[in-house]
């Protein structure tokens, strides 16, 4: 009797897992991006650590969704970088020149229209809101921590469909 009790339930979660979507990243999203971010400068390199956002990125539909970056920006650094694409989020309000999170609510998913690029230094990071703006993607990026960034403000960002190079690699983030 235990067996098959201990059957059922890993059946129900078998099924339950299979049935479980999360955020995906849209097929119409992927492909590669010139990113550009025309405001960037010495002063987002400070409170960054990043001389520069990569040229390009690409959005990859495996794993639910996936940033690559060229092995070029990674490089070309002097210290460690990374990035990430988030298809959630916690909510959030928009405030002059920063978003406040609220990381105490449950996130919730994405649209496809919109999605979360975060770009990070060894001083901090870039997290990039983005919404559909055919045939790309455009946004804010907001630099954190906050505290080093009162100062800087936060910078325009725009995806738009371009080639992609041949080094593209896979640098994710750990974290939130």
């Amino acid at each position: 009797m235990t067996w098959l009790g201990g059957s059922r339930s890993f059946i129900c979660l078998i099924v339950a897992a299979g049935c479980y979507r999360g955020a995906v990243l849209s097929p119409a999203s992927a492909g590669c991006y010139a990113l550009q971010a025309p405001s960037w400068s010495e002063a987002h390199e400070r409170v960054t650590g990043m001389r520069a956002l990569p040229g390009v990125v690409a959005l990859d539909t495996s794993n639910l969704g996936e940033i690559l970056v060229p092995r070029a920006w990674i490089d070309a650094e002097p210290r460690e970088v990374s990035a990430r694409l988030r298809l959630e989020s916690p909510p959030w309000w928009h405030v002059g020149d920063s978003l406040i999170t609220d990381w105490s609510s449950p996130p919730h998913w994405l649209r496809d229209d919109s999605l979360i690029v975060v770009f990070q230094g060894w001083g901090g990071s870039v997290v990039g809101y983005l919404g559909r703006d055919a045939p790309g993607f455009l946004g804010t990026g907001f630099l954190y921590p906050r505290d080093l960034a009162k100062e800087v403000g936060s910078v325009p960002l725009r995806l738009t469909p371009g080639a992609c190079p041949r080094d593209l690699v896979r640098k994710v983030i750990q974290g939130p």
